[in-house]
């Protein structure tokens, strides 16, 4: 990205869509624990097959699901995407 980093846009995106998951794709596997502090989801470490890249998306998106189910359960309603 020009003239911005991820480590930039990483607490911006979280702070506006708190429940979005976010990939990190690095090439540095030191990077982990900091961009985990930024709100990181899930990590992988450049080069990586489209397979696993495929598998860390379908993990995010079932534990997203298996929390706004239990967030239904709760009574909380779940964010709405904003146009």
């Amino acid at each position: 990205m020009p003239n911005v980093s991820g480590e930039e846009v990483l607490p911006r995106l979280k702070k506006r869509h708190p429940n979005l998951p976010v990939i990190v794709l690095t090439a540095a596997g030191e990077q982990r624990r900091h961009a985990r502090r930024l709100g990181a989801d899930a990590f992988l470490t450049k080069p990586f097959s489209p397979l696993e890249l495929l598998r860390t998306i379908e993990q995010l998106l079932e534990t997203r699901g298996t929390e706004r189910v239990a967030s239904s359960a709760c009574g909380a309603t779940p964010a709405r995407p904003t146009s």
